[in-house]
């Protein structure tokens, strides 16, 4: 029985199930950490380290990206647009706007 814990623990390791990794290092950490004849453990919570750095990098990373594109965006936004299309129609005095359909009136 203890061998198989052992290998069920090895294998979530090395498969990096980070889910069960975490919740064994939140939950069992002071346990396990007393089981000295095998590495299993240590290298689960190595791996769990591993694991909090790289969603830490993984969060900065996603951070710096939303203020980029928010950056880019308010650049956007608050710039002025000199192209012709944005420009609106110049109305001659009190003239009606001309139809850009002309359909026949009735």
């Amino acid at each position: 029985l203890n061998s198989a814990i052992i290998d069920l623990f090895d294998f979530i390791r090395k498969e990096n199930i980070k889910s069960l990794i975490a919740y064994t290092a939140d939950k069992f950490e002071e346990d396990l950490k007393t089981v000295s004849y095998v590495e299993t453990f240590s290298e689960l919570f190595a791996q769990h380290q591993k694991n909090l750095e790289v969603m830490a990098v993984e969060v900065q990373d996603r951070t710096n990206d939303t203020f980029v594109a928010q950056e880019a965006e308010d650049v956007y936004y608050t710039t002025e647009d000199n192209s012709e299309e944005a420009k609106a129609p110049e109305t001659t005095g009190g003239a009606a706007p001309s139809r850009i359909v002309p359909y026949q009136e009735e």
